[in-house]
Formats: C-alpha cells, sequence, structure tokens
C-alpha cells in the first residue's frame, strides 16, 4: 500500500474515530441527562391537562417520527454489516469495513438525537428530584453505574477492535485480520453477543425519573431489540465455562 493511499485512509480513520467518540459523549447526555426543575414543573402542572384534537394529533405525530427513527437505527444495526463488507471487498478495503460500519451507526445515532421529538404530555411516572436530594443521587448514581458497566463490558471486547482501528492497523503493518486469528468458538461467541452490555443499558433505559411516552418508546423498543438480537448458544456457554475452567486451572 502506497503512503499516500495510507495517509489517506489513515485521515479516513482518525475522523471516524473523532466522530464516534463525539456521537458516544452526546449519547450519553441524551439519554441520561436528568430533567431540570423547569421540565418537572411542566409535567407536574399538566397532569392534569385537558386532552385536546392538537394535542393528541402532535403526540401522534411525534410518536410516528420517534418510532421510525428508533426503527431506523435497528434496521442500519441489523442489516447494513453485510453489504458493507461487500462494498469495502470490492474495492479491496476490507479493513475499513468495521470502521465505516460504525459511522453508519454514528449517523444513525445523529438522527435520532436531532430529530427526536419529545411528548411531555402523556407521563407514565415522574419522581421528584428537586426538593427530593436521595432521589436525585439514587437517578444519578444508576446512571453512572450503568454507563461503567457498559464501557468496562465493552473494554473486554477490545474497543480497537469494535471500532476497527486494530483492523486497519493490521493491515497498514501487513498482519493478517486479528479477527480471523480468533478461535472459532471465539468468532461465534462475539457475534451472538456483540454488546456484553445489556444490564447496563437496561439501567440507563428504565432507570429515569421522568418516563414520558416518547421515553417508554425509546426504553421498550431497545430492550425488546436488544433481547432479540442478543442471541448466545449452548455452544457458546460451554465454550465460556471451558475457558473459564482452564483459567481456574492455571
Amino acid at each position: 500500500m502506497s503512503r499516500i493511499k495510507i495517509f489517506f485512509l489513515g485521515s479516513i480513520c482518525l475522523l471516524i474515530v473523532f466522530v464516534i467518540f463525539f456521537t458516544s459523549v452526546e449519547l450519553v447526555l441524551f439519554l441520561s441527562s436528568l430533567p431540570n426543575n423547569r421540565t418537572l414543573e411542566l409535567n407536574a402542572s399538566s397532569s392534569i391537562y385537558e386532552e385536546s384534537e392538537d394535542v393528541i394529533s402532535a403526540a401522534t405525530t411525534s410518536s410516528i417520527i420517534d418510532i421510525l427513527l428508533l426503527c431506523g437505527f435497528m434496521i442500519q444495526h441489523s442489516f447494513f454489516a453485510s453489504p458493507i463488507k461487500k462494498v469495502m471487498s470490492y474495492f479491496s478495503l476490507n479493513c475499513m469495513d468495521r470502521l465505516i460500519f460504525n459511522f453508519s451507526t454514528c449517523i444513525a445515532l445523529q438522527l435520532i438525537m436531532h430529530l427526536w421529538r419529545p411528548i411531555p404530555h402523556y407521563v407514565f411516572w415522574n419522581v421528584d428530584i428537586i426538593d427530593n436530594f436521595t432521589a436525585l443521587v439514587t437517578f444519578q448514581a444508576a446512571q453512572i453505574v450503568g454507563w461503567l458497566i457498559i464501557y468496562l463490558m465493552s473494554m473486554f471486547h477490545n474497543p480497537a477492535e469494535i471500532i476497527g482501528v486494530k483492523q486497519f492497523y493490521y493491515h497498514v503493518t501487513g498482519r493478517q485480520d486479528p479477527v480471523s486469528l480468533k478461535s472459532s468458538n471465539l468468532q461465534r461467541l462475539q457475534k451472538h453477543i456483540q454488546h456484553p452490555s445489556l444490564l447496563g443499558f437496561f439501567i440507563v433505559f428504565w432507570v429515569y425519573p421522568l418516563m414520558t411516552l416518547d421515553r417508554i418508546f425509546l426504553a421498550v423498543i431497545w430492550t425488546v431489540y436488544m433481547f432479540l438480537a442478543w442471541e448466545p448458544t449452548d455452544q457458546d456457554y460451554n465454550y465460556v465455562v471451558q475457558q473459564r475452567n482452564k483459567k481456574c486451572m492455571s
């Protein structure tokens, strides 16, 4: 590979890594920023809100938009990997397929965060965190713990490989794809459990003081999606047990 090509692809790689980092920070703020006093007061005052056709119509429109955004992300996350691999393979850039896939994931998440339509007049629960310091600390701590679980568990999956930087680096240095160096059992396990942080996301989605209609859509749809996508088999379980026993013996 020529130096010019390496420089060009390396620049794209760095740009994508920046986008991934920036989107990750924005996602944390989008999902975990606790409602401020004004938001809580608004929802408290609208608890005895007389429904009108305009409010129902606006809520319906917002619901459709939010659901479509969530479904768009799930479609991207479930079906884009294979087409991207084929395109990258056609241009002999297999080392970039993971990076491009993550970049497309960032686009899907950015669309959700910037086009999301709140639905504040339909509230499932609203826990007071204005006058209740204990509740405020509890919810803040839960969100922090949830994200710690997500990112710490991702560390066990080799973040450089998850992002795609490791594949690119191995290719540039003339080495074999790092994924192909793993055993077939480990590859199968990682394919079935791509996000070993289901508990972390569950905490982030559900342990939240203000559950409006749009938030319940997000929590329900993404929780169900994760449970369906997280599909370890008995063979995966046996492999994990075998590896654990080997480590215990050593």
